[in-house]
């Protein structure tokens, strides 16, 4: 049963890649965070510039330095360890900013970094590798924080609905 389903979805994902659906050419995501130093417990907007190209659909998720809280995001879905935020746009995306705020501990000193995937259109998911690293003052750990890029757990599922839906407009629209 198992075998069937992985058989379905990888036959699905494969249609749905020649399929043309979208191209997703010159599409990408950078983020912009804060110059200089950034005192510890105050608060910053990171902003995401999506080019999505040709393409209507994206999904994206982003990740901030443990500990660090996200408190709002424009138009996006905060995890509940408030670690993590998704965007999801399926045919109704467009080129544009996204933002979102972070709030900085108090202990937090040093350099901490910040990860994040995405995927347009039908293509694979890329890393966000634009500006990547702020630099925190006058907090007492005197430690350097680094997010790795963690494990797509939201993305992988969200591009996987974003293909089923593209497909199913597809075939309702020929």
């Amino acid at each position: 049963m198992e075998m069937k389903i992985k058989s379905i979805i990888t036959i699905l994902f494969l249609c749905i890649l020649f399929s043309g659906v979208s191209s997703a050419e010159e599409s990408s995501v950078s983020r912009d965070l804060p110059d200089g130093s950034i005192s510890a417990g105050s608060s910053i907007t990171v902003k995401l510039d999506v080019n999505l190209g040709d393409s209507s659909s994206y999904t994206i998720e982003e990740h901030v330095p443990e500990g660090w809280t996200i408190t709002k995001a424009q138009k996006g879905i905060i995890s509940k360890s408030k670690e993590t935020v998704a965007w999801v746009a399926i045919g109704t995306g467009s080129s544009g900013t996204l933002t979102y705020e972070v709030e900085i501990p108090t202990a937090a000193n040093g350099s901490y970094d910040f990860s994040g995937l995405y995927g347009i259109g039908t293509n694979d998911l890329k890393e966000i590798d634009a500006d990547k690293t702020v630099v925190v003052v006058g907090g007492t750990t005197g430690e350097t924080g680094t997010t790795d890029v963690k494990s797509p757990t939201i993305s992988i599922f969200l591009m996987m609905a974003i293909f089923i839906v593209a497909l199913i407009f597809r075939r309702i629209n020929s």
